[in-house]
């Protein structure tokens, strides 16, 4: 009697588990079939924009090259240099997981200067001074498209997040045979520092982007081992501390 009772239970069980997974696989076709979709579209996009974007680089530095620099050209490249990161992102978002990223020795110090002086055409369009203290640091072992993604995305934030005529601090310093990257800005903070990381989040919809900037830089740091410390509060400014590891030695 209890034997023929838990076959039967077992059989419904069994039947209800499969019904299940039938009618979830169902249900998700729909979802795949749509990433899919959207994975596709901004692969095409990304190879539409390239080529646009490249001739408006080179068109604004043949220019310059030329003629006497204008405000007005100023800003056509600073807005330039912030399509050029967006860009930047999306195409390592679509081939991170198809490429096998090569790592290498990088004066990390002389890395940082070279970033530093390619946003501060940026900044000055908000009029915001980027004060830069940076000691020698020694080398850090990474793929340098990635340690260019994790400055570049924390320049542009503290740029698109801080208010007009502001600074924003960027300090690299060595403490305990570590390298100690910080980036400080005083802009409007951040409220929910917990979902910064987090695909497509934005705080504020109003200054752009598609909200996929921090989520590569986790993604790096975590593979990097790299630590992080954030201090922000809203209307006053964030602070983003990066802890390179050590650098292992043979």
């Amino acid at each position: 009697m209890y034997e023929k009772v838990f076959i039967i239970l077992f059989t419904i069980v069994v039947f209800v588990f499969i019904l299940s997974l039938f009618f979830l696989g169902s249900f998700a076709k729909p979802f795949q079939r749509i990433n899919k979709q959207l994975d596709n579209f901004i692969k095409d996009s990304m190879h539409e924009i390239n080529t646009p974007l490249s001739i408006i680089n080179v068109n604004i530095d043949l220019y310059n090259r030329k003629y006497e620099q204008n405000k007005y050209m100023q800003r056509m490249k600073a807005a330039a240099k912030v399509l050029s990161n967006i860009y930047n992102d999306m195409d390592y978002l679509i081939k991170y997981e198809r490429l096998h990223h090569e790592k290498k020795d990088i004066d990390l110090a002389e890395f940082l200067k070279e970033r530093i002086e390619y946003f501060n055409e940026v900044a000055k369009m908000k009029n915001i001074q980027i004060n830069a203290s940076i000691q020698e640091c020694g080398m850090v072992y990474m793929n340098d498209k990635e340690l260019q993604r994790l400055i570049d995305n924390n320049i542009s934030n503290a740029i698109k997040y801080s208010y007009e005529n502001s600074n924003i601090d960027i300090t690299l310093f060595r403490k305990n045979e570590k390298c100690h990257l910080s980036f400080k800005d005083y802009g409007v903070g951040i409220e929910k520092v917990e979902k910064i990381f987090s695909r497509y989040y934005r705080e504020d919809s109003s200054k752009g982007g598609f909200g996929i900037g921090l989520n590569i830089v986790k993604a790096i740091i975590d593979k990097e081992n790299i630590e992080l410390k954030i201090e922000s509060l809203p209307k006053q400014g964030s602070l983003f501390i990066y802890t390179f590891p050590k650098k292992k030695t043979n």
